[in-house]
């Protein structure tokens, strides 16, 4: 039996938002006046994967060369854009090279799969320092670096290897929030995990097969305009570089019949409980050295 009543769909397209952008918006849910909705689900959604592994809030790393002649706190200004493994390794390199002080020259390399064990981290050298300088990550720029979120990581022996195997797969942990809905501790909608098989510039999309099971409380009846954004696991906003996203949502009314039962169920277990105490109770012998038989007469010890 199924836990939905009374139920409406609405088709959300971020391009017919009412304000904000692709990612971040605010759209018109139009519910009937008379509605008594109590609960929301996500039923299916299509997200264009457009968004950027370097993007513009996670541009940037520092190294420290302050102890040499003439160093500072450098900080690395990436490109935007996707990567492969190889095209990052050659632009850490460029930029690392830039504007470095005296005759320092960094090389980031990875290991050679013909002859060396793949560890899929990189390493990164230095040659004509005279200090061991140190890289500095971000909370928004480390996994593809190899290193901790907002750590330090100081060369050795002019070299240092990435701590973490690298991650240049786009973000593939969705999460598309709301204030239609309350989820006790978040305002998440629905969650979807797993879009690393879908490549750059595809769609990926969510259906959902289990609607009550990943349906949401309703935070209003009465609203009409409701704000929707997506973000990774971290809670950092997705930006889908001018591409719109569509998803499609359902609001109904929970079926009480469930909680009737429940109720009903408790009230039966109770009744038999009681009954079960008072059958005990009357077989219990008594201070008279008297019992109850079944019906209701007393007996002595001698059966009579």
């Amino acid at each position: 039996m199924s836990l939905i009543g009374n139920s409406k769909k609405f088709y959300i397209n971020s391009r017919d938002r009412v304000s904000g952008n692709d990612g971040d918006f605010t759209a018109m849910v139009q519910l009937p006046s008379s509605n008594k909705f109590d609960r929301v689900a996500l039923l299916q959604c299509l997200i264009p994967k457009s968004y950027y592994l370097i993007n513009l809030k996670n541009r940037t790393f520092q190294i420290d060369e302050s102890l040499t002649f003439g160093g500072t706190i450098r900080t690395i200004t990436l490109d935007l854009g996707n990567y492969t493994r190889r095209s990052f390794q050659t632009q850490l390199t460029n930029k690392l090279n830039i504007g470095v002080p005296n005759t320092f020259v960094y090389q980031v390399n990875y290991p050679n799969i013909s002859t060396e064990a793949e560890t899929g981290k990189y390493i990164y050298t230095v040659t004509g320092n005279d200090i061991q300088p140190s890289i500095i990550t971000t909370d928004r720029l480390f996994e593809p670096l190899g290193f901790d979120p907002s750590s330090t990581n100081t060369f050795i022996a002019d070299e240092i290897q990435s701590k973490n195997v690298i991650k240049l797969q786009l973000e593939d942990t969705l999460f598309i929030h709301s204030d239609i809905c309350s989820n006790e501790t978040d305002n998440v909608l629905q969650e979807i995990l797993g879009s690393r098989n879908d490549p750059s510039f595809s769609n990926v999309t969510f259906s959902n097969f289990s609607v009550e099971a990943y349906s949401k409380l309703l935070t209003s009846n009465t609203n009409n305009v409701y704000r929707f954004h997506l973000t990774d696991e971290d809670g950092f906003n997705i930006d889908l570089n001018g591409l719109n996203m569509e998803f499609t949502i359902v609001l109904y009314q929970k079926n009480p019949i469930w909680d009737m039962l429940t109720d009903f169920m408790k009230f039966i277990v109770m009744k038999l409980d009681e009954m079960t105490q008072m059958n005990l109770f009357s077989n219990e012998e008594r201070p008279d050295n008297t019992a109850i038989d079944p019906n209701g007469l007393e007996i002595n010890e001698d059966g009579n």
